[in-house]
């Protein structure tokens, strides 16, 4: 069988879930009736929804960027309901490292795109970064400007996936 990047990138989220000592079991998901590339079911009740981006960080603050389409945006609305605890796992290639966030921080994000922009859009981009010695930071642009943040960032622990799936 072929290996795809989505694999290996992907497979580094879920080995430090499966290491984690409460996991029970890994179920792909077909959110909507299709069969996702990105989500899976953990243990009974925890949904992970994957991205990765493999391209160097870009600018001075060395801005990760994950775009959500359409599609992506209907398969984690499909995971949410009936309302389960959705994470979604922003995986740094080039840093080594997972960023963690759940639903309602990225719902949270969309939201402040939103009113910014004053409509709905095909795509949203959450911008990571990964200061020296310093927590994640996440979070998105003003809609047609570059380097202007909306809002104050999401801070999130290095250290805290995989464990905070399964708080």
């Amino acid at each position: 069988m072929k290996i795809n990047k989505d694999h290996l990138y992907h497979g580094a989220a879920l080995t430090q879930v499966a290491e984690h000592r409460t996991f029970k079991a890994i179920n792909e998901m077909s959110p909507g009736g299709v069969r996702s590339r990105c989500a899976f079911r953990i243990n009974a009740d925890i949904y992970l929804y994957l991205k990765y981006t493999a391209i160097k960080p870009r600018g001075p603050a060395r801005e990760f960027i994950f775009n959500f389409n359409a599609d992506s945006l209907a398969e984690l609305q499909a995971l949410q309901s009936p309302p389960q605890k959705i994470f979604i796992c922003l995986i740094c290639v080039k840093a080594s490292h997972i960023c963690c966030i759940n639903y309602d921080t990225f719902l949270a994000l969309i939201k402040q795109r939103k009113l910014r922009k004053g409509a709905d859009e095909q795509s949203y981009q959450i911008i990571v970064t990964l200061p020296a010695g310093k927590q994640f930071r996440v979070y998105m642009n003003f809609p047609d400007r570059r380097n202007l943040k909306i809002g104050p960032d999401t801070k999130v622990p290095r250290d805290d996936f995989p464990h905070i799936i399964f708080e």
